[in-house]
């Protein structure tokens, strides 16, 4: 139990998430050893990971959704649930001062417009956006992340 909860706590740590107290993963190992054997076997170790990523893009989904849930608050002026060239213009300019970055020229905002605007109606969609949310949150993520 001890090497699986020094696992556990270097594996947390390098995903950036708390360290359980002990008795947090007690309850963890019990849920986690089916057999009750006082091991954590490969296939019971590969159902917490299952679980695990499972429960990550979900967190990571309501992340999403809240950010969306934001821009569209902030850059749907026209209260029309997308967000025009216009609108989308302002937003990636906004993104990109505040990464310290120049904004786009029209060229390379056009090339972005059409990359996330996968039906082509000129105009993004919560969805399309979700896209680029979740592009733009893992290289920032890989970027922040210590190298190995």
């Amino acid at each position: 139990m001890n090497e699986t909860f020094t696992f556990l706590k270097n594996f947390l740590s390098n995903q950036g998430i708390a360290i359980p107290t002990m008795s947090v993963f007690s309850r963890f190992f019990e849920e986690f050893d089916i057999n009750q054997d006082g091991y954590i076997s490969k296939p019971e170790m590969a159902n917490f990971f299952r679980k695990f990523m499972m429960n990550k893009a979900v967190a990571q989904n309501d992340q999403v959704s809240d950010i969306i849930e934001r821009i569209w608050h902030k850059y749907d002026i026209d209260r029309s649930g997308y967000l025009d060239k216009r609108e989308t213009f302002r937003f990636v300019k906004d993104v990109l001062a505040q990464e310290r970055r120049p904004p786009p020229t029209m060229l390379q905002f056009n090339r972005f417009f059409d990359q996330y605007d996968r039906n082509g109606d000129g105009e993004m969609s919560k969805s399309e956006m979700a896209v680029f949310v979740r592009n733009f949150m893992s290289t920032k993520e890989r970027l922040q992340s210590p190298q190995r």
